[in-house]
């Protein structure tokens, strides 16, 4: 299962273990769980909020 996050800085990573990933601070990505946990717990990134469905007001 993939889960958005938003890295705090620029860097280069290898979420499949396999291919280089460029990612941007700001910009939302989505990566594999266990990429995810590892990028929160050294800080490198936080979990992106879910955002309101424009069709539950």
């Amino acid at each position: 299962m993939n889960v958005r996050v938003i890295p705090s800085y620029d860097f280069d990573g290898y979420p499949d273990g396999i291919n280089k990933r460029s990612f941007q601070a700001g910009v939302e990505a989505s990566v594999p769980d266990h990429f995810a946990e590892l990028l929160i717990a050294k800080k490198a990134a936080v979990r992106a909020k879910k955002q309101k469905s424009p069709d539950s007001e």
